[in-house]
């Protein structure tokens, strides 16, 4: 990657966009070790004496986090070739994640994503990095893969914020509502949700709403409503609807 000096700098920034050399052949774009395997590994021994020293409790999780590939590249380059700069790049983080689960015990192991700069282009006001069509489909296709390579007994966790650069957001929320319609695109894929006893209080939950659900249909299908008008001492063998009005002409 080299530096465009023909692009403007990266808002906020005052950095100078990359792109891709012109001596770099189509499917040539490669990512060597990004280092976050080496330095987890050195950390999780610093976790284990802490641990073993009662520093920290016993049942806690050593937790490893990533920048998303998206957040690294897309902001930082141009659009030239900047997809498959994208994809490469993707695919070295998701190796350091594997190497990651291969030398740390998963019961001790958590892995977040740190949802940032997506989080802006969903929101739509960061003029930086404005939305983009498909960009539903886009994201959920990225945090199917970014998910789908952390294995079921390692913690997974994805943080949705709007930045903390010096201190302050890029743009201040102006309620949860973004955040809760992201979160919301991302558990609708629904792969890392696995039944077991402990969730039996969510399935219970959403059974009975489907039951009070259909019974409400079926009871607006087939109920009738009469009425029933009595005077005191009076008796009478048939009721009255509501809906349903007949004329009958009597020949006295």
């Amino acid at each position: 990657l080299v530096i465009d000096p023909t692009a403007k700098p990266i808002a906020g920034t005052g950095f100078l966009p990359l792109t891709v050399g012109a001596d770099v052949p189509a499917g040539g774009i490669r990512f060597g070790e990004l280092g976050y395997q080496r330095e987890a590994r050195a950390s999780y021994q610093d976790f284990l004496e802490a641990r073993s020293s009662g520093v920290l409790p016993e049942g806690i999780r050593f937790q490893v986090s990533f920048p998303t590939p998206f957040a690294v590249i897309w902001r930082f380059m141009t659009e030239h070739r900047r997809d498959e700069v994208l994809a490469a790049y993707e695919r070295a983080m998701l190796g350091e994640i594997e190497r990651i689960c291969r030398s740390i015990p998963h019961r001790d192991l958590a892995i977040q994503w740190d949802v940032c700069i997506e989080m802006m282009v969903w929101d739509g006001r960061w003029p930086p990095i404005p939305s983009f069509p498909g960009m539903e489909a886009a994201f959920a296709a990225m945090f199917r893969r970014l998910s789908a390579v952390v294995p079921g007994d390692v913690e997974l966790g994805l943080h949705l914020c709007y930045g903390d650069l010096d201190g302050k957001h890029f743009i201040d929320p102006l309620d949860a509502g973004k955040m809760v319609s992201l979160a919301n695109l991302i558990a609708a894929l629904g792969f890392r949700f696995r039944y077991t006893w402990r969730k039996s209080g969510i399935l219970l939950t959403h059974v009975g709403l489907i039951i009070l659900l259909l019974g409400e249909l079926l009871t607006g299908l087939w109920q009738e409503d009469f009425h029933l008008a009595l005077n005191e001492g009076e008796t009478r063998n048939y009721a009255e609807s509501f809906r349903r009005h007949e004329l009958a002409l009597i020949d006295e």
